[in-house]
């Protein structure tokens, strides 16, 4: 799924555009943060979120290129952050948990994780990165990351709160996180649960 082929709008202020395309109802909001702004787009199959990064200096090696490890860190902020706009967290009390486990607690221990690079990130660039729902099973969620340079029609779409270009936007890299639900008891080892009904309605923001 490409955010800008569905709609657009980069404003200072909270808007919304719902659109069907091929039967599908999509709900498209973006909230600006400063300099980011993310948007959340609903369908039958998918939930994609969006956020913009700015290369900082801390971030990159003697020739201004972004460490390839720094990919990473970003697909786990992302990914927080997209938790966070569906009312989650990726530690949360377990209310499914009985007396005898007191202080249980549900997190996401990461199985898998990869990242496959097209082109350098550099000191002071904005990259648009997107998160969307891979898969997700029983246990576990598979979210995919996609990292692109803004393009000038991001840039003239934030100033004057048009409709920005993402069909130009030259892609960076790929990657993938793999996460597993597990419920963590003081002293004890994670223990892979079933994903928790309401987590799973909240995530697909049903």
């Amino acid at each position: 799924m490409t955010f800008s082929k569905k709609a657009g709008c980069f404003s200072g202020r909270l808007c919304s555009n719902k659109r069907k395309k091929k039967g599908q109802s999509l709900v498209i909001a973006f909230t600006p943060i400063g300099l980011e702004y993310k948007a959340i787009i609903v369908s039958d199959t998918s939930v994609d979120y969006l956020v913009k990064r700015r290369v900082e200096f801390r971030d990159t090696d003697a020739a201004g290129i972004m460490h390839f490890s720094t990919f990473f860190t970003y697909m786990e902020e992302v990914e927080h952050e997209f938790l966070r706009s569906r009312g989650l967290s990726v530690v949360l009390p377990d209310r499914d948990s009985d007396e005898s486990q007191e202080g249980a607690k549900i997190s996401w221990p990461r199985v898998a994780a990869k990242c496959d690079y097209q082109r350098a990130a550099k000191f002071e660039e904005i990259l648009v990165i997107e998160i969307s729902i891979k898969n997700i099973g029983r246990t576990s969620i598979t979210y995919q990351f996609q990292f692109f340079a803004e393009n000038e029609g991001d840039r003239k779409a934030d100033q004057k709160e048009q409709k920005g270009g993402a069909e130009e936007r030259p892609l960076l890299a790929t990657g993938e996180l793999t996460a597993v639900c597990c419920r963590i008891l003081p002293g004890k080892r994670p223990q892979k649960i079933t994903i928790p009904k309401e987590f799973r309605e909240k995530l697909l923001g049903n």
